[in-house]
C-alpha cells in the first residue's frame, strides 16, 4: 500500500441528496415497525426491557450514538458479508438518523445521515460532527445546510487495512480530555499525519489524535486480534473490550490500556516484535472467557441506583447478553467480576453495542442474523433476521427533569454558571458544560480555577479535564495546582493532563509524585515524565520502581518513562541494584531506548539469577544481540556440558540454542553434546527439540555421526525427535537408518511413520517398500493420528502414476481426516484411468462431504474433459448438500436436545468422529484447535451442532484457520499457523506435529477454502452419538 495510493485524505462534497430524503419516505411507507417480530429477551429484576426501533427506521445497526439534541446516529451495515475490495467498489452500508419526535422513547423517524460507507463501526457527535470508522478510514461527517444529511466528509485518519470481518476499525470514543481514541485489529495498517509516517506495522493498536486529526499517536498496543470498543473512567482510565486476547484456550478480555502498553497474544512473535517492550506482556483487567465481546460503557447516571454507577455494561455477540461488570481499583489497574444483565434464548440475537442515554436509560443493540464473515457463531447468514434496538429501564426509578440541558442558555450563560453545571447530577448536562466552557478558552480559566479550589470531586475532575481541552499556558499552570489535590483521582487525571499536554514545567512536581500513595497516580506521573523526557526523573522512577510490588502495569509504566527518557549513563546505574526488579527495569529500558547500549558482561549474569522474571527480560534482550554469540556458546556449555542444569534454566537453555543455532560456535557446542553417549536423556531431548527449530534446517557436519548412532538405537523417543531434526535439511545421508526402521515390524507404528516422513521430505521417486507399508498403515492403521501422517506422506512425496492408481481404492474406506489429507496425491497425475477410478471411490465415501464442491473443482481440473464432468456428478452431490443445509441441520436437532452428557463423554473420549485427535478438553486430546474446556459458557447447543456438521460455514475455529503454504522447493504444507516468529512461521496439520518453515522460502501462504476440521463428521455417527457429543460439549463450562 502507497501512502497516497489506495487511501488519499480528502473532503468530500457528497452528491445524492434528495434521493437520500425519497428514500427514507418510501422505506418508512412500506413496513410498519409493528410488523417488526422482537426477540424473547429477559432482564434482570428490577428492570424491563421494550424495543424502541427496528425496521422500517433501522435494519442491521451495528453502533450508535447521540447527539446534545437526543437524536440517535446508527452505524448500519446493509446485511451483507463482503471481503475488503467488494467493499471498496459496492459501498453498501450507511449511517441513519434516529429520532423520538414525540418523546415517548420509542423511535418515530428516520433518517439516512450518510450512505456510501464500506462498514461503519462507530457513531461519536462532538462539536457539531459525526465521527465514524468505516474502513479504512477514520471520517468526519458533517450536515452544513441542516437539512438532516451529511454533505461534508472529512478523513480524520485513513490507511487501516480490512478484510470485512469487522476485526478492523472501530470507534472513536471521546476521552475526558476532548481526544479521540479508537480501536483497530491485527490487520496492518500504513497511517501518516501529513507527511510524517505515524506507523506502518501489522499488529493491533489502540490510537489516540486530536478531533481533527493533528497529533495523532499509537497509545497502545499487542498480539490481539480485535480489540472492539472503549470506555473512560472519571479519573481518564482507558478500559476496552479485546477478542481473543489469549490464545489455547481462547480467552477475551477486558484490557486496561495503558500509554506505550504492550498485550497478548503470546503467539504471534512477528507482531510482538513490532512494539518497544519493558517486559512480559500486561494481563487482562476481567478474564471474560470465549464469548466475542463488542461493546463496552461506563455506566455514569445514577437512576439505576447508586450501586451500578462506574459499573461497565458489556455486549457479548456470542453469548447472547449483556453482562455486568463491577469494577474494582485492584493496585494501579482494575479487576472486576460479572453477572448476566439480559439475555436472550435466540441464537439469532448478536448484541454489539450499548449506549447510556441522558435520562439513564440503556439501548441495546442487536444487528440480527446477518453477520457471518469470519464469524465464530452465526454460521449461516440470516438476513431475514433483522435487527433492532431496545431500551432497559429500572422500574419506578424517577424521572430526569430536562436530561440533556435543553433548557438552558447555552450560548449566553455567564461562565460562572457554566462551571457550576460541571457538578450537575445530569452526565450529558456535565458533557456540554465542559465543551462550551473550553470553547470560552481563558475567559473561563478564573471560574474553572474556583472550581479545583473549592468544587465538589467530580467538579474538579471536570475542571481538570475542561482546561485540558483549552491548552492555554493560563490553563496549564491552574492543572499543575490541581496536582496538589487532597483527592487521589484529581491527582491521577492531572497527570494525565500534563501528559497530554506536554507540560514541562511540571516535571518537579510529577516526580515527588512518583511517591504518592495512590498507584495510578504513580502511573500517570511515572507516563507523563517519560513523555516530557525528563532527564531529572530517572533517579525517582528507579527509585519508584524498588519501592514497587506485584503491579504490572504500575511496573511497565515506569520502565517506559525511562526508555522514552533515554538517558542511558544514568539509567545504567540501575544494573547494578541490589533490587531485581530494578535491574529488570534498567535492562530493559536500556534494551529499547534509542542510545542504548549493553554489554554481554552486563546481561549474561542475569540469566544465572534465581528470580524468574529477571531471567525472562535478560533472554529476551540476549535473543536480539547475535554479536554476542561466543559468551553466549560459553554460557550454555557450562549449563549443558556441566554434571547438572541449574534449576530453571531449562526454557533458557532452550530458547538460546534456538536464536543462536545458526552460528557456528554454538553449532560446534550442539555436535559436542550429541556425541557425549553419556549425556542425560532429558538433556538430550531439550538438544534435539531445539535444533529442530533452528531456521534454516542444514544439518552441521559434527551433528551427523551422533544422529545416526541415535536413529540406530532402540529409544523410540530419541527416534522421533531425530526424525523431527533432520527432516528439514532433505540430506540423504540417514535415508538406510530411517528405512531400517520404517521396515522393522516391531517398531511402534508412528515411529516407522515417522521415518518415512524423514524419507519423503526428498526429491526424488519414493521406493515401493516405503509406498506399500505406508498405502498399509493408511488402510488399516490403529488410530486416526497414523492413518493421517501415512496420507500426508504419500500426499508430499512423489508417486508413480501407477502407485496413485493403486491409492484410488482406499479411498472408499478413508475418515474424514485421512481423506482431506490424502486427496493432494491425486493431483500428480493427470491420467483418465486414474481420475475415474478416485471418482467411482469418492461417490461410495461417506467421506465425500468432508470436502466442498470448490475443492472437487480444483482437485480434478488437469484432468481429460471426460473426466472433468464426470466429476460434475459430486459436485452435485456437494452442492444439494449446500442448499439442504438447515433441513439437514433439522434432522439431527431433536437428538441433540435429548442427548447424554455422559454418554457424550465417551463418544468424544473412544476418539470416534476424531474430535479428542484436534481438540482438549482438561488434560485430555490434541492442540491443534480450539481447546473445548469451557466450550459451554459461549456456545448453544445448536452452534455447536453447526460447527460439527459444517465446520467451514460456521467459522468456529477463528483464531485457528487452516493456510494452504507452499515452498520454493515444491513442497505444501495445510495447517494452522499457531506460532509466527520474524524469521519462521510454524504450521501443525491435523496430525498435531509443527513443521517450522523459513518465511525465506515461502512462495505463496493464503487462507484455505476449507476448515481444517472436515465436514461430514455426522455421517461416521448414530443421530444419537451425534446428539450425546453435542450434549456433552454443551455441558462444558
Amino acid at each position: 500500500m502507497t501512502r497516497k495510493g489506495r487511501w488519499p485524505v480528502a473532503a468530500i462534497v457528497v452528491a445524492g441528496v434528495a434521493a437520500l430524503a425519497l428514500y427514507r419516505v418510501s422505506r418508512g411507507s412500506e413496513r410498519s415497525l409493528d410488523d417488526f417480530q422482537r426477540s424473547p429477551l429477559q432482564v434482570a429484576e428490577g428492570f424491563t426491557v421494550e424495543l424502541v426501533a427496528g425496521p422500517p427506521l433501522v435494519d442491521y445497526p451495528v453502533m450508535a450514538g447521540f447527539d446534545e439534541r437526543g437524536r440517535l446516529f446508527v452505524a448500519e451495515n446493509a446485511g451483507v458479508n463482503l471481503a475488503d475490495e467488494d467493499l471498496l467498489k459496492q459501498l453498501p452500508s450507511e449511517v441513519r438518523r434516529l429520532e423520538d419526535t414525540d418523546g415517548d422513547g420509542v423511535f418515530d423517524e428516520s433518517t439516512v445521515f450518510a450512505d456510501k460507507m464500506t462498514f461503519p463501526q462507530g457513531a461519536l457527535w462532538h462539536e457539531g460532527s459525526l465521527y465514524v470508522a468505516s474502513p479504512p478510514s477514520m471520517w468526519r461527517l458533517q450536515d452544513s445546510d441542516g437539512d438532516g444529511v451529511a454533505d461534508v466528509r472529512e478523513e480524520v485518519a485513513t490507511g487501516f487495512d480490512f478484510t470485512g470481518n469487522a476485526a478492523d476499525i472501530h470507534g472513536p470514543f471521546l476521552h475526558p480530555a476532548g481526544r479521540l481514541f479508537w480501536c483497530h485489529g491485527r490487520k496492518g495498517h500504513e497511517v501518516y499525519e501529513g507527511d510524517r509516517l505515524v506507523s506502518k506495522a501489522t499488529g493491533a493498536r489502540i490510537w489516540t489524535a486530536r478531533p481533527d486529526g493533528s497529533d495523532l499517536q499509537v497509545f497502545a498496543g499487542g498480539g490481539m486480534d480485535n480489540p472492539t470498543e472503549l470506555a473512560f473512567t472519571d479519573e481518564g482510565d482507558v478500559l476496552g473490550t479485546v477478542n481473543i486476547f489469549l490464545s489455547n484456550p481462547r480467552a477475551d478480555a477486558i484490557v486496561h490500556w495503558v500509554h506505550g502498553g504492550v498485550y497478548p497474544r503470546t503467539d504471534r512473535e512477528q507482531v510482538l516484535a513490532e512494539f518497544r517492550r519493558t517486559g512480559d506482556l500486561l494481563p487482562p483487567a476481567v478474564d471474560l472467557g470465549h464469548v466475542a465481546p463488542a461493546g463496552v460503557l461506563r455506566y455514569r447516571s445514577g437512576q439505576f441506583g447508586a450501586a451500578y454507577r462506574d459499573n461497565l455494561f458489556l455486549a457479548e455477540f456470542n453469548a447472547q447478553r449483556i453482562m455486568r461488570i463491577v469494577l474494582e481499583r485492584d493496585g494501579s489497574s482494575f479487576s472486576g467480576h460479572t453477572e448476566v444483565f439480559v439475555s436472550s434464548s435466540s441464537p439469532d440475537v448478536h448484541f454489539t453495542d450499548l449506549v447510556e442515554d441522558a435520562d439513564g436509560s440503556l439501548l441495546l443493540i442487536d444487528t440480527g442474523g446477518w453477520f457471518t464473515q469470519g464469524c465464530p457463531t452465526s454460521g449461516v447468514a440470516k438476513p431475514n433476521v433483522q435487527g433492532a434496538i431496545y431500551r432497559v429501564r429500572k422500574i419506578d426509578a424517577p424521572a430526569v427533569s430536562d436530561p440533556r440541558g435543553l433548557e438552558e442558555d447555552w450560548a449566553d450563560a455567564p461562565v460562572a454558571e457554566l462551571t457550576r453545571l460541571l457538578d450537575d447530577d445530569r452526565f450529558a448536562v456535565r458533557d456540554r458544560a465542559v465543551s462550551e466552557l473550553a470553547r470560552r478558552g481563558d475567559a473561563a480559566v478564573p471560574a474553572l480555577e474556583a472550581a479545583l479550589a473549592d468544587g465538589s470531586r467530580r467538579a474538579r475532575l471536570q475542571a481538570v479535564w475542561t482546561l485540558t481541552r483549552i491548552e492555554s499556558e493560563p490553563a496549564r499552570d491552574a492543572i499543575r495546582r490541581a496536582l496538589d489535590d487532597d483527592d487521589a483521582g484529581v491527582r491521577q487525571a492531572a497527570c494525565q493532563s500534563i501528559s497530554i499536554t506536554r507540560d514541562k514545567a511540571a516535571s518537579a512536581r510529577l516526580t515527588a509524585l512518583l511517591r504518592d500513595e495512590a498507584a495510578a497516580v504513580r502511573r500517570e506521573a511515572a507516563a507523563a515524565l517519560g513523555r516530557l523526557h525528563a532527564a531529572g526523573a530517572v533517579d525517582g522512577l528507579l527509585a519508584a520502581v524498588a519501592a514497587t510490588g506485584e503491579d504490572p502495569l504500575l511496573q511497565h509504566a515506569l520502565t517506559y518513562a525511562l526508555i522514552e527518557i533515554d538517558q542511558p549513563q544514568t539509567t545504567a546505574q540501575g544494573l547494578s541494584s541490589a533490587n531485581p526488579a530494578v535491574k529488570r527495569a534498567a535492562l530493559m529500558a536500556l534494551s529499547e531506548m534509542e542510545s542504548g547500549r549493553l554489554s554481554a558482561g552486563q546481561v549474561l549474569p542475569m540469566l544465572d539469577s534465581d528470580v524468574p522474571e529477571l531471567r525472562r527480560a535478560a533472554l529476551m534482550v540476549v535473543e536480539k544481540r547475535d554479536e554476542w554469540r561466543e559468551p553466549v556458546a560459553a554460557l550454555l556449555g557450562r549449563w549443558l556440558e556441566g554434571p547438572a542444569l541449574p534449576p530453571g534454566r531449562h526454557e533458557a537453555a532452550s530458547d538460546l540454542l534456538v536464536a543462536f543455532g545458526t552460528q557456528p560456535v554454538v553449532r560446534e557446542l550442539i555436535g559436542r553434546l550429541l556425541m557425549r553417549p553419556s549425556l542425560p536423556s532429558e538433556r538430550r531431548q531439550l538438544v534435539l527439540q531445539a535444533i529442530a527449530q533452528i531456521p534454516g534446517g542444514t544439518l552441521h557436519s559434527t551433528w551427523i555421526p551422533p544422529l545416526k548412532r541415535l536413529l540406530r538405537s532402540s529409544d523410540d523417543a530419541d527416534a522421533v525427535m531425530v526424525t523431527e531434526v533432520i527432516r528439514p535439511s532433505k540430506s540423504k545421508s540417514f535415508d538406510a537408518e530411517l528405512e531400517r526402521i520404517g521396515n522393522d515390524s516391531a517398531r511402534d507404528p508412528l515411529v516407522r511413520v515417522a521415518a518415512l516422513q524423514a524419507i519423503s521430505g526428498k526429491t526424488g521417486p519414493i521406493a515401493e517398500p516405503a509406498f506399500e507399508l505406508l498405502a498399509t498403515l493408511f488402510h488399516s492403521g490403529d488410530s486416526v493420528p497414523v492413518r493421517v501422517q501415512s496420507a500426508e506422506m504419500l500426499a508430499g512425496a512423489i508417486l508413480s502414476a501407477q502407485q496413485v492408481s493403486r491409492l484410488a481404492p482406499l479411498i472408499g474406506d478413508a475418515g474424514p481426516m485421512e481423506l482431506k489429507a490424502l486427496m493432494p496425491a491425486f493431483e500428480q497425475t493427470s491420467n483418465a484411468a486414474v481420475g475415474s477410478a478416485l471418482i467411482r471411490a469418492l461417490s461410495k465415501s461417506p467421506a465425500l462431504f468432508s470436502l466442498n464442491a470448490g475443492y472437487i473443482r480444483r482437485s480434478f481440473s488437469d484432468y481429460p474433459e471426460p473426466v472433468v464432468a464426470e466429476a460434475e456428478a459430486l459436485v452435485a452431490k456437494l452442492v444439494q448438500r449446500d442448499r439442504e443445509k438447515e433441513s439437514h441441520l433439522a434432522e439431527f436437532q431433536a437428538a441433540a436436545a435429548d442427548g447424554d452428557p455422559e454418554r457424550g463423554r465417551q463418544v468424544f473420549v473412544s476418539g470416534k468422529g476424531s474430535c479428542i485427535v484436534c481438540h482438549r478438553v482438561g488434560d485430555s486430546g490434541g492442540e491443534i484447535g480450539p481447546n473445548l474446556s469451557t466450550i459451554g459458557r459461549s456456545r448453544s447447543a445448536q452452534q455447536l451442532l453447526d460447527a460439527i456438521v459444517y465446520p467451514t460455514e460456521s467459522g468456529f475455529a477463528r483464531g485457528y484457520e487452516a493456510y494452504n503454504v507452499s515452498t520454493r522447493d515444491g513442497k505444501t504444507y495445510m495447517g494452522t499457523i499457531p506460532r509466527e516468529t520474524p524469521d519462521t512461521i510454524y504450521v501443525t496439520s491435523v496430525t498435531g506435529e509443527p513443521v517450522a518453515v523459513p518465511r525465506d522460502q515461502i512462495q505463496t501462504m493464503e487462507p484455505s477454502p476449507m476448515s481444517l476440521m472436515p465436514s461430514g463428521l455426522e455421517r461416521l455417527l448414530s443421530r444419537q452419538e451425534l446428539g450425546d457429543l453435542v450434549a456433552y460439549l454443551h455441558s462444558l463450562n
